[in-house]
C-alpha cells in the first residue's frame, strides 16, 4: 500500500462513528481527493520531500481541509476547486507542527519521530519553511486566498512567541481554523456576509479545538464548549445540507473529542 492509500485510509478511518453515514461518506469523497495532492506536490521540494512526506503522514486527522472542502461546499461551490487550497492549508498547518516540535523539543509527533529527531535540525527548519512557501505557491490558484493564508502564518507566530492563554490560542491555533473556512468561501465565490459567517465559524471552532487540547493535556480551565456552540450558531444561515451538518459536527467534535 503506497504512502498516499495509508494516509486516506488513515485519515478516513479517525472518522469511523464520528459522524452519521452521510457526513462520513462526504468525508471519504474529500479526502480521496485531496491525499494524492498532498503527496503530490510534494515531488517539487528536491531532497527536502522526504521529510516533508514524513511530516504530512505523521496521523493527521485533516481537519483544516475538511473546513475548506465543506466550506465550499455548503455554499453551493465545486468543492474540486478549494482541493489546492485545502493542500495549502494542511502544508501549513504541518510546517507549524515541524517548527513546534522544534521549540518544544519534542521527540515525537502522534507516536512517530518528529522530522528534527529523525532527520536533524537543519533539516527539520528547512522542511517547514519549504511547506509554507509551497502553500502560498499553491494558494495563488484561487484569488485572494494566498493573502488570507498570509495573515493567518502571521498571526500564527506571534500567538507562538506569546504567553499561553486566549489570546494566543485565538492566534496560534484558532487563526489558521478561521483562514481555512474563509478560503473554503473563496474558492465558492461567497459574498462578503457569507465569508464574515464562515470566518467566525472557523475562529470559534479553532478556540475549541485549542481549549480542548489544553484540557487533554491537564493544563486548561477554559471550557470550549461555548466556542463550539457560537461555530455553529455562525453556520446556522448557510444552506441546509450534508456539508452545514458536517461543519456542525467539526465544530461539536472539537469541544468534545478524546484526543
Amino acid at each position: 500500500m503506497g504512502q498516499d492509500a495509508r494516509g486516506l485510509a488513515q485519515a478516513v478511518g479517525f472518522w469511523d462513528g464520528v459522524f452519521p453515514a452521510p457526513q462520513h461518506k462526504l468525508i471519504a469523497r474529500y479526502l480521496s481527493a485531496l491525499e494524492p495532492e498532498l503527496l503530490t506536490h510534494l515531488s517539487c521540494c528536491g531532497s527536502l520531500a522526504e521529510p516533508a512526506r514524513h511530516a504530512i503522514g505523521a496521523g493527521e486527522r485533516r481537519i483544516r481541509p475538511l473546513v475548506v472542502l465543506g466550506a465550499c461546499d455548503a455554499l453551493g461551490g465545486d468543492w474540486r476547486r478549494s482541493v489546492l487550497p485545502a493542500v495549502a492549508v494542511e502544508f501549513v498547518h504541518t510546517a507549524s507542527l515541524v517548527h513546534d516540535d522544534i521549540i518544544d523539543l519534542s521527540p515525537t509527533r502522534r507516536g512517530v519521530p518528529a522530522v528534527h529527531a529523525k532527520m536533524g535540525m537543519q533539516t527539520a527548519l528547512l522542511t517547514g519553511d519549504v511547506l509554507c512557501f509551497l502553500a502560498i505557491e499553491l494558494s495563488a490558484n484561487v484569488p485572494g486566498v494566498s493573502a488570507v493564508l498570509a495573515q493567518a502564518c502571521r498571526e500564527m507566530c506571534i500567538g507562538e512567541a506569546m504567553a499561553e492563554g486566549l489570546e494566543a490560542a485565538d492566534k496560534k491555533t484558532a487563526s489558521l481554523f478561521a483562514a481555512a473556512a474563509e478560503i473554503g468561501g473563496l474558492g465558492a465565490r461567497a459574498e462578503l456576509t457569507p465569508l464574515a459567517d464562515l470566518r467566525r465559524y472557523g475562529r470559534m471552532l479553532g478556540m475549541a479545538y485549542q481549549l480542548r487540547d489544553d484540557q487533554l493535556d491537564g493544563e486548561g480551565v477554559a471550557d470550549p464548549l461555548p466556542y463550539s456552540e457560537k461555530a455553529c450558531a455562525a453556520i446556522q444561515e448557510l444552506p441546509a445540507g450534508d456539508a452545514r451538518e458536517l461543519l456542525r459536527g467539526l465544530a461539536e467534535f472539537a469541544a468534545r473529542r478524546a484526543k
